[in-house]
Formats: C-alpha cells, structure tokens, sequence
C-alpha cells in the first residue's frame, strides 16, 4: 500500500485550538523561552499580534509554521478532509476516549507546555485591533471549527454546527 491509500487507512485525527487562546499561548510561549526577535525588547501582546499577523495572508508561508490558521492542516486543496476526526482543545477531556478508542490506546491525557498565563498575556488583554486581526486571519478557522468571535456568545457552537468537528467518518463511532 502507497501514497493516498496508505493514509486513508490510517486512524487521523487532528486537535485545533480557538484562534484567540492559541495566538495568545503562542505569545506567553515566545515569551518565556525567549525567542522574541526584538533585540532582547519584549513587545505588549498587541504589539506582537500586530507584528506576527497584521496584513499577513493566512495562505501564505511567510509566518512561523506554528501560526498559521489550522484549516490547512486538515483539509486538504479540492476541501476534502485529511483527517478522520477534529476535536477542540476546548473540548479534549470530553474526546480524550475517542481519540484512545481510535488509536486503541489507554494513554492518559498528557499536558506538555502549558504557559503560565500573567497579567498582559491572556485574550482579555487583546484590544480591538488585535482582535480584528486574528479575526481576519483565522476567519477559516472560526467558521470550520465552531469558533465563536468575541463579542458573540463565548461558548462553543455545537459541533453539529461546525463543519469539520467531530466524527467525520461513521467508522469511527464504532
């Protein structure tokens, strides 16, 4: 078995994050292991959002890999899936048991890099500028993944109302 067939055999499954909880992770991450770029100058939450993402095309690969919008990774060019299953990170204690009963493990749920969240780092720090930004960038990502923008309801939409959350395979119910 090769290319197309060997993948689609495959038991993929794929964790996406809310576009605002993610970038400011990113930014706490860049911040605690210093890898800010600006000569040894942190920049406000705002300042780096601006910075990473204002006017970036969100198709294109002139942003670090690890900011770049989710949908790409699991959709492929002609929009079909590339995964079989899409859970939120927002969700993952609920889905911890499909994703063990897809990969037919009893591997507990692990949490690695988690970045302590300190005042000027967290989503209620964004201003509306920001928020505008990593609206406009992840725009994809909210509407596939049932992403709600601030200012609208701040729970999660169904993921009946989420095109690309869930079980998207029946196989995988079983």
């Amino acid at each position: 078995m090769a290319g197309g067939a060997y993948w689609d055999a495959l038991k993929t499954f794929a964790l996406v994050r809310r576009p605002y909880e993610r970038v400011c992770s990113l930014y706490r991450y860049e911040c605690q292991v210093g890898e800010d770029a600006n000569g040894g100058q942190r920049l406000s939450l705002n300042e780096w959002v601006s910075e990473r993402l204002d006017g970036r095309d969100p198709e294109a690969l002139d942003t670090h890999m690890t900011l770049h919008p989710c949908l790409p990774w699991v959709v492929g060019t002609a929009g079909a899936p590339l995964v079989k299953l899409v859970c939120r990170l927002e969700e993952i204690a609920d889905d911890w048991s499909i994703v063990q009963n897809i990969t037919q493990s009893d591997v507990a749920l692990p949490v690695r890099n988690r970045t302590e969240r300190v005042s000027g780092s967290t989503v209620s720090d964004l201003n509306a500028r920001s928020r505008t930004i990593i609206e406009d960038y992840y725009a994809a990502d909210f509407e596939n993944f049932g992403y709600n923008r601030i200012g609208a309801a701040h729970k999660l939409r169904p993921k009946s109302d989420a095109p690309l959350v869930g079980l998207i395979e029946a196989a995988y119910a079983q």
